[in-house]
């Protein structure tokens, strides 16, 4: 058969060129997906230290706490989240796509009530700030988090899915690599004898 209709049957590389491309994908980590989900873990850190050095009487309560857990456990499960996702296991994505939500729906508790009251002026590296700017900073944050976890979700699982493909053709017998190369050497030769 034709490459570009094993190809075609099996949602795999057509060209000799592509295959050997996805070949090296069983070789190497899923690096893009994962710096997005790193990306995500610098966010997070900076709206931890950002919003816990507001100095508020009217905010220290229980709920405090609650939001200090949730920060480690979104910083630890996207730890772990961004080692599956290098793997190539397209099942982190769902746990990514997860987080990235909680993320969002935190932006309408604290950074917006903060943004609401103005009564305040924030000092945040010896800079005064207004409620509302220290709001913006912190909303800025969890957003910019969110998207780099649904970015590192949409890359892992389509890298993950295309070799998982890649990989069953290759048990298939639909795709060869070796002869993909012999193919490729093929080619490359001919073009130094035609030069």
């Amino acid at each position: 058969m034709e490459v570009k209709k094993i190809a075609e049957m099996t949602g795999t590389p057509e060209s000799d060129e592509q295959i050997i491309q996805t070949d090296i994908m069983r070789y190497k980590r899923n690096s893009r997906a994962a710096n997005f989900a790193l990306l995500s873990l610098v966010f997070e850190c900076f709206y931890f230290m950002v919003f816990y050095s507001f100095n508020n009487a009217d905010f220290n309560t229980l709920t405090i706490g609650f939001s200090v857990v949730v920060n480690l456990c979104i910083l630890l499960i996207t730890m772990l989240a961004e080692e599956g996702i290098k793997n190539y296991n397209y099942n982190y994505s769902i746990t990514l796509l997860v987080l990235a939500a909680v993320q969002i729906i935190r932006i309408f508790y604290y950074p917006l009530k903060i943004f609401k009251d103005s009564a305040y002026t924030t000092y945040f590296f010896f800079c005064g700030l207004s409620n509302v700017a220290f709001g913006i900073i912190l909303i800025i944050f969890l957003v910019l988090g969110a998207a780099c976890l649904v970015a590192s979700a949409i890359f892992g699982y389509i890298q993950a899915k295309k070799l998982e493909n890649f990989n069953k053709a290759i048990e298939n017998g639909t795709i060869s690599v070796d002869d993909a190369l012999k193919r490729a050497d093929a080619e490359e030769a001919q073009e130094v004898t035609n030069a």
